[in-house]
């Protein structure tokens, strides 16, 4: 519990929890909201998210990151003590479980009361009242087993982002957000002396080792999103991919040269594989969006040996054409504003710029 001045900073009870439950999962299908308003209030506090896979997701961590700003000089909304006012918390700010050891921290959100609903405002809380409900959910994400707490915000959003910096959140990226051009529903060919072999390997448990390899050599002197490197543990980065978007196996993909054999990997006593072993040349991860007609790349990404050779165009042709197997209309991708090489490959491609965002991490783990 935190003061300021006359301004309580708690978890919010249940009662309110069930209020608010509108506004926190404003953004969703209908499909998704029912399925997580359900959960969050029926299920017991130790029953694990049916969507989150994360293995130590439970309700109560859900409902636990959820703060609220409070008036000492107002009473809260009503409990089952009498009727309810029409004066409830100021603001709020979720903190919440995300796969890969993660906490998602949205951006706090100022709230008006009637007696019927609470409704999110357009305004922000005041920065002072930001400051607060950072610092609550930034100590909560600590106590709890998570590698990374992270947040998004608006290129143009600077009470936010102050807010996250005060508290030791910093800024890792400057995002830029693609969308391809509208897919027709053609097929699309594999062209003729293809430069790559795709091998499709979905992320089963005998073939994680492998995806681990491949994904660390692409992180090799990667100019997408450097600040990451070296401080999540590559399983926390695979179930992250994972968790995005409906999981597509097909859309697991390593990049091999072309007419090699695939090779047959013995475990190591290390657990881990010799990249030469493999031969691989990168490899790219789709995530399919049913609910909103596109497939994103979640990520893209070759090892040192093989950039420079023109071969991105090539892999976001093969991209299309998974896309269009699939029946969706688009591809989406987000890009490091500071890879120039990928961003002008996008650019060949005639993708075009949705939204900036900037994304902010403290570690809890090296």
């Amino acid at each position: 519990m935190s003061h300021s001045s006359s301004l309580q900073i708690r978890n919010a009870t249940d009662a309110e929890f069930s209020q608010l439950l509108p506004v926190l999962l404003a953004q969703l299908t209908d499909d998704e909201r029912d399925q997580k308003r359900d959960f969050l209030l029926n299920a017991p506090p130790k029953s694990m998210a049916p969507w989150c896979r994360e293995p130590h997701a439970t309700q109560q961590n859900f409902r636990g990151g959820l703060w609220v700003a409070q008036s000492t000089d107002s009473p809260g909304p009503s409990s089952a003590a009498g009727p309810r006012t029409a004066t409830g918390p100021l603001a709020l700010i979720w903190a919440h479980p995300a796969p890969g050891k993660t906490v998602l921290l949205g951006r706090p959100q100022s709230l008006s009361w009637s007696r019927e609903s609470c409704e999110a405002q357009a305004d922000p809380p005041h920065l002072e009242i930001q400051f607060e409900l950072v610092r609550q959910a930034t100590q909560w994400a600590s106590a709890i087993d998570c590698e990374m707490l992270q947040a998004v915000a608006e290129a143009d959003d600077q009470a936010f982002q102050s807010a996250l910096e005060r508290h030791s959140i910093r800024k890792l990226v400057d995002l830029i957000y693609l969308s391809s051009p509208i897919l027709e529903p053609s097929a699309v060919a594999r062209s003729p002396g293809s430069k790559l072999q795709l091998e499709v390997l979905p992320p089963r448990p005998e073939n994680l080792k492998r995806w681990y390899s491949v994904i660390e050599s692409t992180y090799l002197d990667s100019r997408d999103c450097p600040a990451l490197q070296g401080h999540r543990s590559m399983p926390s980065v695979v179930s992250g991919y994972r968790a995005t978007g409906t999981e597509w196996e097909n859309g697991w993909v390593i990049l091999r040269p072309p007419d090699s054999p695939i090779p047959v990997i013995l475990p190591s006593p290390s657990n881990k594989l010799n990249p030469d072993q493999t031969n691989d040349l990168g490899c790219f991860i789709l995530a399919d969006h049913p609910a909103h007609d596109f497939v994103e790349l979640v990520y893209f990404g070759l090892v040192p040996a093989a950039r420079g050779q023109g071969l991105g165009v090539q892999i976001l042709a093969e991209i299309e054409a998974s896309a269009k197997r699939l029946g969706r209309s688009r591809i989406i991708a987000a890009v490091d504003r500071k890879n120039l090489p990928a961003l002008r490959v996008y650019a060949a491609a005639n993708y075009v710029v949705l939204e900036e965002r900037s994304v902010f991490a403290r570690f809890f783990t090296v």
